[in-house]
């Protein structure tokens, strides 16, 4: 079994509940105001944490990408992120953000951000990863885009620091179709790595995403914004309020229907045991002093104090009283010859 991760008071993994991250990203559009209002309506809608990006437009592309002057207009400095991460305090949800350079890890550190997520991008970004694991804490590792050998060189790395980790399975597609969603990589990446697995979920709706709940990711991240017809790259594929309060209703109730994983007395149904299993009974009245033997007894139910595994203790032996038909028999009617 894996071991339980903490975030702060969250506890992540086996047993635990399902921790729903609403990843708004970039989808504040550089508007702070737009970003606390999505904040508010992911906490409203259940989400146990909201998760923006810290970077400059330097950190990520080239002056003369296409995407430049886009991602230029997204940065967040550090008085900005402050008021982020005291709006998430003042709506009880965890503030995250994915560093996407050394130095964004030197500006989340001045606000004790509790835990970081690793991009897939940036499962190869060796020195990132030292930094981040330096700070010793948990890391939420997406996987997308990433081969076995390159997932098992991070986690080398967040090894020698001693960070907890959690993996997110993802594929790296935007939207991602139903058919590439790779659910079963859930199991894969927990039998492969031992690390507690969730899922970073690009397809659109909530259905990929309860899935891998019933498959035990024990995180769920997805894209959120508060319109999807706002401009942006992620707006149109991310959920919005009314969808992710859908999505938190479905996982708390799947979780119900899940249950512990154990048998024996925590089972609900134990209590139906006796109503429904069988007892040993006469199917005719036996006489005191004789050899009680297959024809005279049947099982039927309830369930009494001897049970159809116990025949052989009262077959071949006598009758020490006469029982009459119908009537519960138990180890006290027959004498051991």
């Amino acid at each position: 079994m894996t071991k339980i991760v903490k975030i702060r008071e969250h506890e992540i993994g086996s047993g635990a509940p399902c921790h729903v991250i609403a990843e708004i990203g970039m989808n504040h559009c550089g508007d702070i105001s737009l970003g606390m209002e999505m904040i508010g309506a992911a906490a409203e809608s259940g989400a146990d944490a909201v998760k923006f990006q810290t970077f400059t437009a330097a950190d990520l592309a080239m002056k003369n990408a296409p995407h430049y002057s886009l991602i230029k207009g997204m940065e967040l400095d550090f008085d900005n992120h402050a008021r982020l991460a005291e709006c998430a305090k003042q709506y009880d949800v965890e503030f995250l953000s994915t560093p996407f350079s050394p130095a964004a890890v030197d500006l989340l550190e001045r606000l004790n951000v509790a835990a970081y997520k690793i991009a897939s991008m940036d499962v190869t970004h060796i020195p990132l990863i030292e930094r981040v694991s330096k700070t010793k804490k948990p890391i939420i590792l997406s996987t997308g885009m990433a081969s076995s050998e390159e997932i098992k060189s991070a986690l080398s790395i967040i090894d020698r620091h001693q960070s907890a980790v959690i993996l997110l399975h993802c594929v790296s597609h935007y939207p991602c179709q139903e058919e590439h969603a790779q659910l079963n990589r859930i199991k894969s990446l927990q039998k492969a790595f031992g690390w507690n697995v969730g899922y970073s979920d690009h397809v659109q709706g909530i259905r990929a995403a309860c899935a891998a709940v019933s498959m035990g990711a024990c995180v769920v991240e997805k894209h959120f914004t508060i319109d999807r017809k706002l401009p942006g790259p992620d707006h149109a594929m991310s959920s919005d309020p009314k969808e992710l309060s859908e999505l938190v209703r479905e996982i708390r109730s799947i979780e119900i229907c899940l249950g512990i994983g154990k048998f024996g007395d925590a089972q609900s149904d134990r209590d139906q045991a006796p109503l429904f299993r069988r007892g040993i009974y006469a199917a005719e009245k036996i006489l005191a002093g004789e050899l009680v033997v297959p024809d005279m007894i049947k099982f039927v139910r309830p369930e009494t104090s001897l049970r159809p595994e116990d025949a052989h203790k009262i077959l071949g032996k006598k009758a020490v009283r006469t029982i009459d038909a119908e009537t519960a028999l138990d180890m006290d009617d027959v004498v051991i010859i």
